[in-house]
């Protein structure tokens, strides 16, 4: 009987220590859906809007924009990213159409200034962070990165050349950080439909980086590079909780249930 109660406990338990969503946006509530963000711009003309329930980033000729948001006030959130408890997820879903020049998309995960191209470097403070690029190089090739000085140099941690390609493509991307071995991994679904990201199961690569994790990185952004037009959508970022009082009744059951069974064989020998 005790093993059975046991049993029932530690897998409610189990159901609470799933991970636990600390920010999701939908874009599906017009200009109100961008109030958490930020837009930054940079050498032209850049167009930021919620529009058809996606969050449409448009640039013309040369230019760099985005939106950037501020996660340092997320409950159960760490921005520095070696202080989680638990795994954290970014997911969401991207897509981008070609202007006169190849397009670039970009999705900073966490980053120390809002724009993470840098103008801070300009007097004496760098942009440094972790974020995936994709679009605007060869072929379909895309590449999760850490970044120094600019969003613009970077040290390629995970390379996936065979990655988005242009509309009608559309990725739904799931990425997670480890913080007890610094360890991200990169998952990616692409179709024609729009898939949910928290679901995508194809591990494309991992590696393994904390040269910034354990220092602040309070801003997460999407933007785009050059001419053309950026899509996203359905963002959530999450993280395993703190074990719960619940969790660590199991862990006192459990060890006290194998101390008592060990007592009762070692009388029996």
């Amino acid at each position: 009987m005790f093993r059975q109660i046991l049993v029932a406990v530690f897998i409610t338990a189990a159901v609470a220590a799933q991970a636990s969503t600390v920010y999701q946006n939908n874009f599906d509530a017009g200009s109100s859906s961008l109030s958490d963000f930020t837009p930054y711009t940079m050498y032209g003309a850049t167009s930021i809007q919620a529009s058809g329930g996606q969050l449409v980033i448009g640039e013309t000729g040369l230019a760099y924009g985005g939106v950037s948001l501020n996660t340092a006030s997320l409950a159960g959130y760490s921005t520095i990213l070696s202080a989680n408890v638990g795994t954290v997820t970014w997911a969401f879903n991207v897509a981008n159409m070609d202007g006169v020049y190849n397009n670039g998309f970009n999705i900073v995960l966490a980053c120390n200034t809002p724009n993470p191209y840098g103008l801070a470097y300009y007097q004496g403070f760098p942009s440094v962070g972790y974020a995936l690029h994709g679009g605007g190089g060869v072929g379909n090739e895309m590449y999760f990165t850490e970044f120094y000085n600019s969003l613009t140099t970077y040290q390629m941690l995970i390379d996936i050349p065979d990655g988005l390609g242009t509309l009608p493509q559309t990725g739904a991307i799931r990425i997670t950080y480890e913080p007890g071995s610094d360890t991200w991994s990169f998952y990616m679904d692409a179709g024609s439909d729009p898939s949910d990201p928290t679901a995508a199961s194809q591990l494309i690569g991992t590696a393994v980086d904390g040269i910034y994790t354990h220092e602040a990185l309070p801003y997460f952004s999407f933007g785009g590079s050059y001419s053309g037009t950026d899509y996203f959508d359905n963002l959530s970022i999450s993280v395993v909780p703190e074990p719960s009082p619940l969790s660590l009744v199991v862990i006192g059951l459990t060890t006290f249930y194998w101390q008592v069974h060990r007592f009762r064989r070692a009388r029996k020998v």
